[in-house]
Order: structure tokens, then sequence, then C-alpha cells
């Protein structure tokens, strides 16, 4: 297979989500969580960067999700 490196205008044609490697490392998360609920733990820590950008937050500082998009990662 042959390598094809990426070009200036293609290095942000991908989006990624984040997973904190904790999840994987810490003894109380590790084997305590299987694989499915790490991932959805990275899309929901996506859509943190939605209710901040939204300002959905309660008096406390602590953001809210919106769950209407939420049932599809259910499925």
């Amino acid at each position: 297979m042959e390598f094809i490196p990426y070009k200036a205008n293609e290095c942000f044609e991908h989006l990624y989500y984040q997973i904190p490697m904790e999840l994987f490392f810490n003894k109380s998360y590790k084997d305590k969580l299987n694989s499915y609920s790490k991932i959805l733990y990275g899309f929901l820590l996506n859509r943190l960067t939605l209710s901040k950008k939204n300002n959905w937050f309660d008096e406390e500082g602590v953001f809210q999700l919106e769950s209407s998009g939420m049932k599809s990662f259910m499925k």
C-alpha cells in the first residue's frame, strides 16, 4: 500500500471525537466501561461544545446537554 501524504488544503477535512485516555487506563473505568460506553462518552463530550457555544448552562455554571439528537446515538 502506497503512503499518500496530506496536502495543506486537506488537513482539516476530517473531524474527530475526543475520548479521554483516562477511560482506557484508569482502573476505575477501564474494566468497568465497555467500548460502546467510552465512545458514547466521546459523543456526549462533543455535544458539550454545542452547549458552550449556545451558553446552555444553569445558574451554577453547569453545562446542559441538548438531547434532541441523542436518540440517533442510542440506536
